[in-house]
């Protein structure tokens, strides 16, 4: 007997081999499942982005369809115009988008360029870096937005208003402002080069360092504008109004064209002293004699 392993022994060794004999047995089955599980998940989760998708894609449709009504709603043509510009949408041609109400919007860096958007309300938007490259603005309202780095060059903004709007660095290269209303408007480092400025009001506005290089400022206003380090080269001036602006902390003036500022547009007694102030030191300097 001492020979054999002893009754419990051989119970525990066989319960031991069984128990081995099922993992193997059943080692198979419980894999596959979790691989068939996995394909099912995989399978599903495809499925649902295609109808996502397909959903999506529809919806563009649809907006696509309402904006390019002009018998549609101005509201529901706002609200598919700032739909397709969520889904990054840069194309616009046959766009019914005038008259739309997009006050307090924010649209920063949208690709709007070639857009027809007349008679729409922008007060108060944020429109950085937005691109509106030859966009039809006609009698658009950018009161108090901010287009600062806005690209408008090229731009059609017929009587637009910028009351108080903020255009720092913006580009309005060759841009058609005729009769445009920017009073109080910041255009600091702005490109007005080649710009159509016929009537313009400008008075009262941030002008400093901004290029007005061969613009036409016929008949426009700049009352009391700030034109520190402006370049005005090449500039047209027939029936500009200059009243109380700092004309002559400008750049690229003619000889002529200073001597015709000295005498028609010497500070008012309006005008704040400090301008008054400058303007004479400004006359005992040697540009100023």
């Amino acid at each position: 007997m001492s020979e054999n392993p002893n009754l419990p022994e051989r119970v525990a060794a066989l319960e031991q081999a069984i128990a081995q004999t099922n993992r193997r047995r059943t080692g198979f089955p419980r894999w596959s499942v979790f691989v068939f599980l996995l394909a099912l998940v995989t399978w599903n989760g495809w499925l649902l982005a295609r109808l996502e998708s397909s959903r999506r894609q529809s919806g563009v449709e649809h907006h696509f369809w309402v904006v390019g009504h002009a018998a549609n709603p101005a509201r529901a043509r706002a609200e598919s115009f700032l739909e397709l510009l969520g889904a990054h949408n840069t194309e616009w041609s046959g766009a019914h988008l005038n008259k739309l109400d997009l006050t307090a919007v924010g649209l920063p860096g949208a690709d709007l360029a070639g857009a027809t958007l007349e008679a729409c309300n922008f007060t108060k938007s944020t429109l950085t870096a937005t691109k509106f490259t030859k966009a039809k603005l006609q009698l658009t309202d950018f009161t108090e937005a901010d287009l600062s780095n806005a690209d408008l060059s090229g731009a059609d903004l017929f009587k637009t208003r910028f009351a108080h709007a903020r255009l720092l660095s913006a580009k309005l290269r060759g841009a058609n402002l005729e009769q445009v209303q920017a009073p109080a408007a910041v255009l600091a480092g702005a490109d007005l080069s080649d710009a159509y400025l016929l009537m313009a009001d400008l008075s009262g506005a941030n002008l400093f360092g901004a290029n007005f290089a061969d613009a036409n400022l016929e008949a426009a206003n700049l009352s009391g504008a700030n034109l520190s380090q402006a370049r005005l080269n090449g500039v047209r001036l027939e029936k500009t109004l200059l009243t109380d602006a700092n004309w002559w902390r400008a750049r690229g003036f003619t000889t002529e064209q200073l001597a015709m500022l000295k005498e028609k547009f010497p500070p008012s007694e309006k005008a704040p002293s400090t301008v008054r102030e400058d303007y004479q030191a400004w006359l005992k300097s040697p540009t100023g004699k």
